[in-house]
């Protein structure tokens, strides 16, 4: 009896001394479980905010790809390189418009082409500069020049003028190549059959980016008179 009552003892004693490790070991997996339910709460909450963010990227590209908010774009570009020819700075205009024909759709298409026609001319036409020394400045409007020179000619051609010896006809004109605005021209009479050359760009500084209305030589031949709105 003593001795089976010692195993029951003994045993229960093991039994008792397992007991809280046992308790222990649940409490570290329920801890660990916890853990990990955090842990997958936790990114998928990062997750949902990065999908959220993603999706406003998203939009706000859409946004900047739509139709609308590229033309305002082109448009800007059209008026900075506007402002640029203006300047004389035709290397930067054209690298500006070049970037936005590679954005423009079929509704500023044209715009850009033609813009590019300008700032090109202005790049040939800066190849040879005349020299000229000016004498004389009066300034007045544009009214008041309109009706003392109401001249105008076909195809845009204006205020037409001959030189003294007849040999050469000064014109205005923005139908042709040129930096843009009015620009002035000349043909020269052939000696030999009569009839004129074909219209030149005078080029800078009598044309310009501006509107050059008028070119004439005075009576004697020892001057010139030049209308432009350039400032």
């Amino acid at each position: 009896m003593d001795f089976r009552l010692l195993r029951i003892l003994a045993l229960a004693g093991a039994l008792v001394a397992a007991l809280p490790g046992s308790m222990s070991a649940q409490q570290t997996e329920n801890a660990s479980a916890a853990s990990q339910t955090d842990t997958l709460a936790a990114a998928q909450s990062l997750s949902a905010s990065e999908r959220l963010k993603a999706k406003v990227d998203s939009l706000r590209q859409a946004i900047e790809d739509s139709p609308i908010r590229r033309r305002q774009a082109v448009s800007r570009q059209l008026a900075a390189a506007d402002s640029l020819r203006l300047a004389y700075d035709f290397p930067a205009a054209v690298d500006v418009l070049r970037s936005a024909a590679a954005a423009a759709d079929s509704s500023l298409s044209r715009a850009v082409e033609e813009a590019l026609l300008l700032g090109h001319a202005g790049l040939r036409m800066m190849g040879g500069v005349s020299h000229v020394k000016v004498r004389a400045r009066q300034m007045f409007s544009r009214e008041d020049f309109l009706r003392m020179f109401p001249g105008s000619g076909e195809e845009g051609q204006r205020f037409h003028a001959t030189s003294p010896d007849g040999r050469s006809l000064y014109f205005s004109s923005k139908d042709r190549p040129g930096a843009g605005g009015y620009d002035l021209y000349v043909s020269r009479r052939d000696r030999r059959s009569g009839g004129w050359t074909d219209p030149v760009n005078m080029g800078f500084p009598y044309s310009s980016p501006y509107d050059d209305l008028l070119y004439a030589d005075t009576g004697d031949g020892r001057h010139s008179v030049l209308v432009s709105d350039r400032g």
